[in-house]
C-alpha cells in the first residue's frame, strides 16, 4: 500500500506516484467519535505517510474525553525508516521517534531508547498490509516493542457503504496496547479496522 520509491536504471528516476489518500469515520459503541486521516507523498527514497487521528467522546453535549494522535513516517521498500509520533490523551502529551541507524531502528520514548532490527513499524501503521507480516509492533506511546501474533488473511465479503465489497481479514492479537481486526481490500488498501484498546473496542470505517 505505501510500497514504491525511486526506480533506478542508469540514473535515479522519479518518484512514483503517491498512493491515494485516505479518511476513516471512527464509532464507539454505534457512536461517531472522530476520524482517522492518512495523507501519503512521494519523497526522495520513498513514501511519506501523515496520519492524524482524532476522537472525543462526549456525555450531554460535553466532551469527557479527548484524543488526538498525529504520525509522521518515512518509508523505503515496505520498511519504516523513519517516525515521529505526538500524541495528546486527555491531556497526557507522549512523543515517540524512530530512525535507521548503523543498520537498526532506533527509538526513543517515555519507557526508554533501544535499536531493534528494520522491519519493525508502530501501531499506528495499520493502514500499511506490511503489518500483517510482521512479528513486533512499537507501541506509539510507550516506544515498547511488543510481540504480535497474525492470523493468515481470509477472503470474505463486507458491507462498505451499502455495497459489498471483496476483502481480506487479519486479526491480530498483542501481549498488551493495541490488537483488533483489519480488512484489506485487493489494491492493499484498508477499508475497516476494529481496534481494541484498554478495554474499549472502535470500529474504523473507510469513508466513501
Amino acid at each position: 500500500m505505501v510500497g514504491g520509491g525511486l526506480l533506478a536504471v542508469g540514473m535515479a528516476q522519479p518518484a512514483l506516484a503517491a498512493p491515494a489518500d485516505l479518511k476513516l469515520d471512527v464509532f464507539r459503541k454505534g457512536s461517531h467519535v472522530g476520524t482517522h486521516a492518512v495523507q501519503f507523498a512521494s519523497s526522495g527514497d520513498g513514501p511519506a505517510v501523515a496520519s492524524q487521528l482524532e476522537l472525543a467522546v462526549k456525555v450531554a453535549f460535553s466532551t469527557v474525553y479527548g484524543y488526538e494522535q498525529i504520525g509522521r513516517d518515512e518509508w523505503k521498500d515496505d520498511v519504516l525508516v523513519r517516525t515521529r509520533i505526538e500524541t495528546n490523551d486527555d491531556g497526557k502529551a507522549t512523543l515517540v521517534v524512530a530512525e535507521t541507524r548503523d543498520g537498526q531502528l532506533a527509538v526513543e520514548g517515555p519507557t526508554g531508547t533501544y535499536a531493534t532490527p528494520l522491519g519493525a513499524m508502530t501501531d499506528l501503521s495499520f493502514c500499511n498490509e506490511v503489518i500483517t507480516r510482521g512479528r513486533s509492533v512499537i507501541d506509539s506511546q510507550t516506544a515498547e516493542l511488543i510481540k504480535i501474533q497474525v492470523e493468515p488473511g481470509t477472503r470474505e465479503r463486507i458491507e462498505l457503504h451499502g455495497n459489498v465489497t471483496e476483502a481480506r481479514r487479519f486479526a491480530m492479537a498483542v501481549t498488551k496496547g493495541r490488537s483488533g481486526t483489519v480488512w484489506y481490500d485487493d489494491a492493499g488498501n484498508l477499508v475497516k479496522a476494529i481496534v481494541l484498546t484498554r478495554g474499549e473496542t472502535v470500529t474504523h470505517w473507510l469513508v466513501g
